[in-house]
């Protein structure tokens, strides 16, 4: 499908081509027509199928009080220092309007419960394989080539086979040399449970109680007062208001943001953290 609308002199340039892609792309991993055949296609662009881009790109774009929003965020970002920030911002703001944490569904006393129950698991799975004599190095599921190409990718790492052996029908293949203590399945699942432990994912969750407005509602404007906080300094209230009124049609005001955004530790979900 081709654009059919002319589009606003108020859409930032960057934004008018993400329209453009967005409206003549596919979901599939290639284009197969339109003016960017050959490239990415929108699932792998962007991360989201085109049921969801097109109409959050057409209202972004196509919405007159998305006029003074660009304005008042073009001016924002160039006060900065910050260019060629619109990728960005649609990125994070798909993210905000579409990804969800499991969590987020669920009540308070349901969080604890399930943190604690998948603790448990674990610390009971890594029991029972010490137990029953049923523990492996981690070695043995990790293919050669899988156990290759995460060191070689690995910022501190120059991994290079240092010999090569013939497999069962003569080919050349690199043989790894691992350590000969290596951790077993059970000392990674001890492992994984004691990050769980520390991390509290279920506390990092947007939603506490019910919003009048729904839970979309709260969750996107909190990711969006946090974003803006990162990069302008500020939450910028009356550009969230108009984004939720803009994309949820949900119908707020700067102070009903301003209070559901105060109600939650700045990128609380840790989005931002370093």
């Amino acid at each position: 499908m081709k654009p059919t609308t002319e589009l606003p002199k108020w859409v930032p340039t960057a934004m008018a081509t993400h329209y453009n892609r967005i409206l003549t792309g596919e979901d599939g991993e290639v284009w197969k027509n339109g003016p960017f055949s050959g490239g990415f296609g929108l699932l792998a662009e962007y991360g989201y199928p085109k049921a969801q881009l097109a109409p959050t790109i057409t209202s972004l774009c196509e919405n007159p009080e998305m006029e003074q929003v660009w304005r008042r965020l073009c001016k924002a970002f160039e006060e900065q220092g910050i260019t060629n920030w619109e990728s960005n911002f649609l990125y994070y703001l798909l993210f905000s309007l579409y990804q969800r944490s499991p969590w987020d569904s669920m009540t308070r006393k349901e969080r604890r419960s399930r943190h604690e129950d998948a603790q448990n698991a674990l610390h009971e799975a890594a029991k029972l394989l010490r137990d029953c004599d049923l523990d492996r190095p981690v070695w043995e599921f990790i293919l050669p080539p899988e156990f290759e190409g995460a060191i070689d990718r690995h910022l501190y790492t120059d991994f290079k086979p240092q010999y090569w052996e013939s497999d069962i029908e003569g080919h050349d293949e690199p043989s790894l040399f691992l350590c000969g203590n290596p951790p077993y399945v059970s000392d990674v699942i001890d492992r994984l449970k004691d990050v769980i432990s520390e991390e509290r994912a279920h506390e990092s969750a947007l939603v506490a109680r019910e919003s009048t407005h729904g839970n979309d509602y709260v969750i996107f404007t909190r990711r969006m007062g946090s974003y803006f906080t990162q990069f302008l300094g500020s939450p910028h209230y009356e550009n969230v208001a108009a984004l939720v009124r803009v994309l949820l049609e949900v119908d707020v005001d700067e102070n009903t943001v301003y209070k559901t955004i105060a109600g939650s530790p700045p990128d609380k979900e840790g989005v931002f953290r370093s």
